[in-house]
């Protein structure tokens, strides 16, 4: 438990820094990113701030699509958002 703890929490923070950047326009990762001189440690540091970066994005995709989705659902006619289907045999999506 111990090892997933703590990769969780290294994303987290890392989703964070990526949150930071983009709403504040603080960025962590560039100013963490100055001050390590070893390369493999830079390669980590970057890997770790990318994942974040990515975990930001694929949030706000899905948030978006979603938002946009029920936006499109809003402006159907009643006839095509009903909560029950008309044909039985239809398959029905919410």
């Amino acid at each position: 438990m111990g090892l997933i703890s703590l990769v969780l929490d290294c994303l987290i923070l890392s989703s964070a820094c990526a949150g930071a950047r983009r709403l504040i326009g603080v960025d962590v990762g560039s100013r963490v990113l100055s001050h390590i001189t070893h390369p493999t440690g830079n390669k980590a540091a970057k890997g770790f701030f990318n994942a974040g970066e990515w975990i930001v994005d694929k949030g706000y995709n899905a948030a978006r699509n979603r938002i946009i989705n029920h936006k499109l659902n809003d402006s159907k006619p009643p006839s095509e958002t009903n909560s029950t289907p008309s044909d039985p045999n239809k398959p029905f999506y919410h």
